[in-house]
C-alpha cells in the first residue's frame, strides 16, 4: 500500500555509484547546491532506499554491481510508489545505444561521466521544477474536478430525471467544454429516448445510434474514422464524439451519456482527455440518475421477458368448472393461465401491463384458451377474465372471439380501474352473444361500482367472503346483502372459492345457485376438467 511523499524543507536525491569517490562528491555537489542527499552503493540497496525515503530525484549510475543502473530504473517504473520518481542516468559511456537503453528503461534524463557540478545541480533542479509543475497541475486539475462536482451535486439533488439530466448535459458544455451533450436512455418501446440535452444535437436520430455502439465499451469517434455513428447526431463533422455506457443492468447498458467537441484533438493527449472527462461526466449522470436508470432497466428487462413468453408460448391454459348447485352440473368453465416458470399470473399480468405489453399477453392467452375449449363439455360456456383496456379495444376481441364454438362470458376484474364506464359497455353491447361478468365482487367498492355501471349477466363473489361462511354470521350476513344488491340489479351471484360441503351448504342457504372452488375441481388442461365434470355433479349432488 502506497503512501503520500514526505513534506520536507529541501528536496532529496538518493545518489547511487558503486564508486566511493564519486559518490561522496556527487553528494557534496548537491548539498552544496542546497538539496539533502543519501547514499546507495549497489542496485539492491538503491531499491530499497527509494522505496524507503520516497526521495523527489534519483542520480543512478549505469555501471552497477549485480543490478545495473538499467535493471534498477526499470524496476523503479514497474512500481506506483516510484514509478514517477524523475530518474537522471550517469555512465562513463556515452554511446548512443546506452543513452537509448536508459531512457527507454524509464531514465528522465542521460549524463556522460565527467559531470560538472553546475550542470549536475542544473539538471536536477530542471527534472523537480517539472515533476513539481506536474504535481501542481494535477492538484489543481482535481481540485477543480472536485468543486465542479460538488457544484454539481447541490444543482441535481432532489430534481426530476431530466432536470437532473439537462443540469448534467450544462456542466459538460460549461466546465468541461464540450459543444454538445446529451443523455440517451431507453423508453417504453425499448428504444433510445433523449432524455436531455445541451448545444447542438438532433433529437430525430438518437434511436438509430444505438444499434451501432458497442455495449459496455466507450466509443469514441472523430473525422477520418469508417464508423462515425455519433457524427449525425450532433450534426457535426469536425470534432471528436464520445458515447460512455451508463451502468449496465443484466449485461446491458442503462443508456448513453454521449458528448463531442467542437474541433478534432490536437494529439493522443488531448484525444484521452476528451475521453477521460466524458467517463468523468457520465459517472455523475450514472450517480444522479441511478434511481430513474435502474428502474427503466427493470421495465426493460421485463419487457423482454414478456415478449420472450409471448413469442415462444411459454404459458398454459386451465379450467375451473363453474357449477349450478342444485344439480352438479357444470353450466361453465372459468379459463386460467399457468406460465411455465411458476409465476404467479396476477404478478405476471401486472408486469406486462407496466411495460405496455398488457393486451400483447391477454390476446396471446386467450387465443390458447378458446383453441382448448373444443375438448370441454358440450354447451357449457367458457368464462375468460379480460381487463378494461383490452375491451377498448373491439376490433381485437371479436376477431378473437370469432373462432369460439360456443357462449362466452367476459369476467371484468375489481381490480382494473376503469376511468370512462360508458366507453366500456358500449364495446361490450357491440360484442354479439357475450356476456359479461364482473369478478371479485365485495373485494372493494370498485367492483360494487362495476356492477352498477356495467350491469353485468353474472357477479362473482370474492373467495375471501365466502372462505368460513358457515361459521361466521357477519359473513353470512354479508354475502346475503350483496346477493340481494346483484339481484336486484338482474345478475346471478358465482360464489367463488367453495372448500368444504359446510361453505357449500351455508351458499346454498343463502339462495346462491352456482358456484366454483376446489371443492368442485381444481384448474386442471381442458381434457381433465371435461373428464371431471360428471364425477363433480355426482359428488355435490351427495353433499
Amino acid at each position: 500500500m502506497s503512501t503520500a511523499p514526505p513534506i520536507r524543507s529541501r528536496p532529496l536525491v538518493v545518489v547511487v555509484d558503486d564508486d566511493p569517490v564519486e559518490r561522496l562528491h556527487s553528494v557534496a555537489v548537491l548539498e552544496h547546491g542546497g538539496l539533502d542527499a543519501v547514499q546507495a552503493a549497489d542496485g539492491t540497496e538503491a531499491i530499497e532506499l527509494v522505496a524507503q525515503r520516497r526521495p523527489d530525484a534519483v542520480l543512478l549510475d549505469v555501471g552497477l554491481p549485480g543490478l545495473d543502473g538499467i535493471a534498477v530504473a526499470r524496476a523503479l517504473r514497474e512500481r506506483d510508489a516510484t514509478r514517477t520518481v524523475p530518474v537522471l542516468m550517469v555512465s562513463g559511456h556515452g554511446e548512443t545505444t546506452e543513452r537509448v537503453a536508459g531512457l527507454e528503461a524509464g531514465a528522465d534524463d542521460y549524463l556522460v561521466k565527467p559531470v560538472a557540478g553546475p550542470e549536475l545541480l542544473a539538471r536536477i533542479r530542471a527534472q523537480l521544477r517539472a515533476a513539481a509543475g506536474r504535481s501542481e497541475l494535477l492538484r489543481r486539475d482535481l481540485q477543480e474536478r472536485a468543486d465542479a462536482s460538488l457544484a454539481l451535486a447541490g444543482s441535481t439533488a432532489g430534481g426530476s430525471p431530466a432536470t437532473m439530466a439537462a443540469e448534467l448535459c450544462a456542466f459538460a458544455c460549461a466546465a468541461r467544454g464540450f459543444a454538445a451533450a446529451t443523455v440517451l436512455t431507453f423508453g417504453d418501446r425499448d428504444e433510445l429516448e433523449v432524455l436531455a440535452t445541451a448545444g447542438a444535437l438532433h433529437r430525430g436520430l438518437a434511436r438509430g445510434v444505438a444499434p451501432t455502439l458497442p455495449e459496455r465499451e466507450v466509443w469514441s469517434e472523430e473525422p477520418g474514422d469508417p464508423q462515425r455513428p455519433l457524427a449525425e447526431l450532433f450534426g457535426a463533422a469536425d470534432g471528436q464524439s464520445v458515447a460512455v455506457p451508463l451502468p449496465a443492468h443484466r449485461g446491458a447498458p442503462t443508456g448513453w451519456f454521449v458528448c463531442g467537441t467542437a474541433q478534432p484533438p490536437a494529439d493522443d493527449a488531448q484525444r484521452a482527455r476528451t475521453i477521460a472527462l466524458a467517463t468523468e461526466v457520465a459517472g455523475h449522470a450514472a450517480s444522479a440518475l441511478s434511481t430513474c436508470l435502474e428502474h427503466r432497466a427493470r421495465l426493460r428487462a421485463e419487457r423482454h421477458e414478456i415478449r420472450a413468453i409471448i413469442e415462444h408460448g411459454a404459458f398454459r391454459p386451465v379450467f375451473q368448472p363453474i357449477v349450478e348447485l342444485p344439480t352438479g352440473h357444470a353450466i361453465g368453465f372459468e379459463a386460467l393461465t399457468r406460465f411455465d416458470d411458476g409465476t404467479r399470473p396476477d404478478l405476471r399480468f401486472a408486469a406486462a401491463s407496466r411495460v405496455g405489453l398488457g393486451p400483447d399477453l391477454e390476446l396471446a392467452t386467450l387465443e390458447r384458451a378458446l383453441w382448448a375449449t373444443t375438448l370441454l363439455p358440450r354447451g357449457a360456456f367458457v368464462s375468460v377474465n379480460v381487463s378494461a383496456a383490452l375491451v377498448q379495444e373491439p376490433g381485437l376481441v371479436r376477431s378473437l372471439l370469432r373462432s369460439a364454438r360456443r357462449a362466452i362470458v367476459l369476467e371484468i376484474t375489481e381490480h382494473e380501474r376503469i376511468t370512462d364506464y360508458t366507453a366500456v359497455r358500449t364495446q361490450l353491447d357491440a360484442l354479439p352473444g357475450v356476456r359479461v361478468a364482473v369478478d371479485d365482487a365485495g373485494g372493494g367498492f370498485a367492483s360494487l361500482r362495476h356492477v352498477i355501471e356495467l350491469r353485468p349477466d353474472f357477479v362473482k363473489l370474492d373467495r375471501g367472503l365466502v372462505h368460513g361462511i358457515d361459521a361466521d354470521p357477519l359473513r353470512r350476513s354479508l354475502v346475503a346483502g350483496l346477493t340481494q344488491f346483484a339481484h336486484d340489479s338482474g345478475c346471478e351471484i358465482v360464489a367463488e372459492g367453495i372448500e368444504t360441503t359446510a361453505e357449500l351448504d351455508a351458499v346454498r342457504d343463502i339462495g346462491i345457485t352456482a358456484g366454483q372452488g376446489w371443492l368442485f375441481g381444481r384448474p386442471c388442461p381442458a381434457e381433465l376438467a371435461g373428464a371431471a365434470a360428471p364425477r363433480t355433479a355426482d359428488a355435490v349432488r351427495g353433499a
